[in-house]
């Protein structure tokens, strides 16, 4: 992260350090990773505060965390970054998608056990250590706890839900923890590739503020940068591709005004429809982001880049601000459809807009005139947006 991003970041940190020193379930200690496991701590691992049926305990919320300071840390809840974001550097070469959840906290927080289990890897991170604990009950899932130190855990090692696992541990910028809920690929190790699902279903959120479309939708032609329109009364032809710009403001995406990055965290459901001037439905799509799957490919950048490639535009391609100024990632709606729980072999090709497609009678399906495109956008809490707008088919 630049300078300027670790500047206005620092001052929340410390506010976030203080909470989290009267919180309970552990001490807050900085220093170095530590290559040998440390003893785990005996805490009472009966937590004051309980979660609803199917959720779990955020990974800094301590077993003898009461339910004043409970309350504390989810107000200052900060998650920079969620599950399915684009990331990227204004090149297609550079995008991916982010596969988990950064949680803003400072160094030496400590981390707990989310669930019984026991610990399947430890390795490097490049930045902090990873460490991967696999649910007792959870079918092959894990929580994966990335840019960790003071380890207290060895590989194999048994983990009660609360236990202290380590502390946060990021050297390089906006200090945080990335949270993933992942598994294994079979026949390829931790450190080559796992695939990752979105975390947010199990946590709970508060949140008051609904995601934002970005006013207009742009038209560009199939595969290309091509703009054939903005907004209501664009005129589009031959394959077509529409483009969304889209965030959420989450009242957990950033509670500090002004702080970079922007709000800019990805929404958990995206429905898009084109109707007919009788109201006609006549494509649609549905793109849960929870049901979706995001390789690791921790060993090929180029792989990860195609899965973004496939769901997103870059955003200074079509004129638009870097992604972490705006918060506005560019979706592409006609790639988003129900089926997708993973990009694997899909191709661009076969998911754009033909307005030139034929029914079997040999009947335009989309003659000339007015359609209507409409996409709703939906948050992990619920909450919504619409816009609708309308086009003209000419070919």
């Amino acid at each position: 992260m630049m300078a300027s991003v670790r500047a206005a970041a620092w001052g929340v940190v410390i506010l976030v350090a203080g909470l989290l020193a009267g919180c309970g379930g552990g001490s807050a200690g900085g220093g170095p990773a530590s290559g040998a496991a440390q003893p785990a701590d005996s805490v009472n691992l009966d937590y004051q505060v309980s979660m609803p049926v199917g959720k779990v305990h955020w990974p800094h919320h301590g077993p003898s965390m009461d339910a004043a300071a409970h309350e504390r840390l989810m107000s200052t809840l900060w998650v920079s970054n969620n599950f399915g974001l684009y990331q990227g550097n204004g090149t297609p070469e550079s995008m991916y998608l982010h596969d988990g959840l950064d949680i803003v906290l400072p160094n030496g927080t400590p981390l707990y056990a989310m669930a019984d289990g026991r610990v399947v890897y430890r390795g490097s991170a490049g930045n902090g250590e990873m460490l991967v604990v696999e649910d007792t009950q959870g079918e092959g899932w894990c929580w994966m706890y990335v840019h960790v130190g003071q380890v207290r855990v060895k590989l194999g090692d048994p983990v009660r839900n609360g236990q202290q696992l380590a502390v946060v541990d990021f050297r390089d910028g906006l200090q945080h923890l990335h949270l993933n809920r992942a598994r294994a690929v079979p026949g390829q190790g931790w450190g080559e590739n796992y695939l990752a699902r979105d975390p947010t279903p199990l946590l709970v959120l508060k949140d008051a503020e609904p995601p934002e479309i970005q006013s207009p939708l742009l038209y560009l032609r199939s595969g290309s940068e091509e703009l054939l329109g903005r907004g209501s009364g664009s005129t589009v032809s031959g394959r077509v591709d529409i483009v969304a710009a889209l965030r959420d403001r989450g009242s957990y995406a950033n509670p500090v005004p002004g702080a970079v990055p922007v709000q800019r965290l990805a929404p958990s459901l995206i429905a898009w429809e084109i109707s007919d001037g009788s109201g006609r439905v006549l494509k649609s799509g549905r793109f849960d982001f929870t049901r979706f799957g995001i390789q690791g490919f921790l060993q090929s950048p180029q792989r990860k880049a195609r899965q973004a490639q496939f769901l997103f535009k870059v955003p200074e391609a079509l004129g638009g601000d870097v992604q972490w100024r705006t918060g506005f990632s560019y979706y592409l709606l006609n790639h988003l459809h129900q089926g997708l729980t993973e990009v694997g072999d899909a191709r661009p090709q076969d998911q754009d807009w033909d307005t030139t497609e034929l029914l079997a009678d040999g009947r335009r399906l989309w003659p000339d005139g007015a359609y209507t495109v409409q996409i709703t956008v939906t948050d992990a809490t619920g909450l919504s947006a619409r816009a609708t707008e309308t086009i003209q088919v000419r070919n």
